[in-house]
């Protein structure tokens, strides 16, 4: 067996440490790899999990996610989408600091050493005006995008419109009285 020295071992490490790399690389790629082909079964279980992480009400309750509409749309759909939320965007961002102004209120109200129900009231009534005005502008947006969307289209946008039954407490608050019977048994 021959030694390996002189100028041989800076060579045969950079070249292992490139092959490493290259292995970690494709393993990195294929392990993280998001396919967006239509059709791909990769794809959806990756936009499925991303649905979940966002399985919140929202700000905007009672709407999908911006992420969620533009997940389902095609390029030329999405296109005009994001054209009109371009458009929207001045009164969307002011719609937003309204909003969280709001939520700044609520939560000062509730500090206050000399609380009242009536500031309190007040304040989530103001909280509510914010959210209803937000919420119309979004709608706005996705009523403009159905003008402009085929049957398919409206479909896809119907489907994740229709929040899961664990988003509607279905499954969050089991039956008391189911319990109380499954114990007494």
């Amino acid at each position: 067996m021959s030694k390996f020295t002189g100028r041989w071992v800076p060579i045969m490490l950079v070249a292992s440490l490139a092959v490493n790399v290259f292995v970690l690389g494709a393993f990195a790629a294929h392990w993280f790899a998001i396919s967006f082909r239509p059709g791909d079964e990769s794809r959806d279980a990756v936009l499925e999990r991303l649905r979940r992480a966002q399985a919140h009400p929202g700000i905007v309750v009672g709407l999908p996610s911006p992420t969620s509409i533009l997940e389902v749309l095609h390029e030329d759909e999405r296109t005009h989408l994001m054209t009109k939320w371009r458009q929207a965007n001045p009164a969307l961002r002011e719609g937003f600091k309204r909003l969280y102004d709001a939520r700044d209120e609520v939560a000062d109200v509730l500090s206050e050493p000399d609380y009242r129900r009536e500031d309190l009231e007040r304040a989530f009534a103001d909280l509510r005006a914010r959210q209803m005005e937000l919420a119309s502008t979004s709608q706005s947006l996705i009523v403009d995008l159905a003008d402009n969307l085929d049957a398919d289209g409206r479909d896809r946008v119907a489907r994740i419109m229709r929040p899961p039954p664990e988003r509607r407490g279905e499954k969050l608050l089991p039956d008391l009285k189911e319990k109380e019977r499954e114990e007494g048994k």
